[in-house]
């Protein structure tokens, strides 16, 4: 946390130094911002790499053994893992179709979508904790074999995030209005973004739902292929079929478009209850 939190601060001062060209550097425009997001991720990437090293040197893998290479130990990470890649993979896929579909709506859609998307990485950005925490919290107590601990945690984080997603909803649907003033935009571009930001608090609590129960509950017993098989499920079979219908058949505006996409968020969250309520993802990764 401390070192996301610090490497925010030094992108927006890298961008702000690059983009500019203040105090004698380089006035580079988007360019400078591209330089600024990659010094940050590398700045971001020494400090934890600097916090994992000093970290091996106090403690020894419970894994090693002795040996300098323990097979077993690494082909359960990458089967688990695999799952993990391929469907972030197919859903960045997902997203960047939703892009241009956003894109062939026209200019004034378009515009108002980048409006949006900084009030969609803040907001669902805050909940993306609860979801690294369910992991570490639920998996801990899963690798202690406390599985009536473990799920019983999993249903406070639940109530946590939809809780929050709530909130967080009637704050956007209360703020919609004054929050495109900030920007000089034609009014017809302000109308669709306030659209699209109502159409996001109406559909919040599913998408941070999702990523608590399958971003984070379901995967905490490392049975990852349920959350890759559900997300192909949401957005191949539901969300690109019915973007597509509703971009070049239907016709309909951005804000329709936006909330018809989201609904996979709903189908990936009704299938993903299915099975945290089964139980079958409560597993002791460290034994079986």
């Amino acid at each position: 946390m401390y070192t996301s939190v610090f490497a925010i601060f030094c992108n927006i001062l890298f961008n702000y130094l690059f983009i500019f060209g203040s105090f004698g550097f380089p006035k580079l425009g988007l360019l400078g911002a591209g330089i600024g997001t990659l010094l940050s991720r590398c700045i971001e990437c020494l400090i934890l790499w600097i916090f994992k090293v000093k970290i091996a040197e106090n403690k020894t893998s419970p894994h090693s053994n002795g040996k300098t290479f323990d097979f077993s130990f690494y082909k359960k990470i990458i089967l688990i893992s695999l799952p993990i890649l391929f469907n972030e993979f197919s859903w960045s896929i997902g997203e960047n179709i939703y892009a241009i579909l956003y894109g062939r709506l026209g200019t004034t859609a378009l515009a108002a979508m980048s409006l949006t998307n900084p009030l969609q990485g803040m907001f669902i950005g805050m909940f993306s904790g609860l979801s690294a925490a369910a992991v570490v919290l639920i998996g801990k107590r899963l690798g202690q074999n406390h599985m009536d601990d473990a799920y019983s945690m999993a249903k406070l984080l639940i109530r946590l995030g939809f809780l929050g997603s709530i909130l967080i909803s009637i704050l956007l649907i209360v703020i919609a209005p004054i929050y495109v003033t900030w920007f000089q935009i034609e009014q017809q571009v302000a109308t669709t973004a306030i659209y699209i930001i109502y159409a996001l608090a109406a559909i919040l609590f599913a998408k941070v739902l999702n990523m608590i129960v399958g971003g984070g509950i379901l995967r905490s017993g490392g049975q990852t292929h349920y959350t890759l098989f559900t997300d192909l499920i949401g957005t191949w079979i539901f969300g690109v079929p019915l973007g597509i219908l509703c971009t070049f058949l239907f016709h309909l505006p951005v804000y329709w478009v936006y909330f018809i996409l989201s609904l996979e968020e709903v189908v990936r969250l009704i299938i993903s209850f299915v099975i945290f309520k089964k139980k079958k993802w409560m597993r002791n990764i460290t034994t079986e």
